[in-house]
């Protein structure tokens, strides 16, 4: 799904976890160094590797109360309606190790051989009164300070 979708579905997810109490978490998912990927391998395999990308994510996750979208460029988002603390962390660090699992070669990246995820992490309950603005700016926060760390790891909010 893209952004347009990202969009009505968290709206919608927001909702629900307001009218169940529930919470809601939300992963901003970006791709390192994709910039150097398309100068090396050309644009076709660009969208090949984003193609690769979105289905392992895509295939880990639960299709119930779980939802992945392309957020635009080499950004992914993962919407998880009220996910614990354990299956946040799992999947969080699961989509990471999948993605590096796939050995999808990138020479030109300063992290190592292989295409790699820095994941950024914020989970809100809109009935504390938070708001979804808030959620998004928290999980980008999340993944800045993923990518300031040293990218190919997980920050949670």
């Amino acid at each position: 799904p893209n952004r347009r979708s990202y969009n009505e579905q968290i709206q919608k997810d927001w909702e629900l976890a307001l009218k169940n109490n529930e919470t809601l978490s939300l992963l901003m998912i970006d791709i390192d160094c994709f910039k150097l990927y398309n100068d090396a391998y050309g644009h076709l395999q660009g969208d090949t590797c984003l193609k690769a990308v979105a289905t392992s994510i895509q295939d880990y996750l639960n299709p119930t109360g779980e939802f992945v979208a392309r957020y635009g460029g080499e950004e992914f988002t993962v919407i998880l309606r009220n996910a614990s603390s354990e299956r946040i962390l799992e999947v969080a660090n699961s989509l990471r190790s999948n993605i590096e699992a796939l050995q999808i070669p990138h020479a030109q990246s300063t992290i190592g051989p292989h295409v790699t995820i820095s994941v950024g992490v914020a989970t809100g309950s809109p009935s504390s009164g938070q708001s979804l603005h808030d959620l998004m700016q928290y999980a980008d926060r999340a993944l800045y300070e993923s990518k300031r760390g040293g990218r190919n790891t997980v920050q949670f909010y």
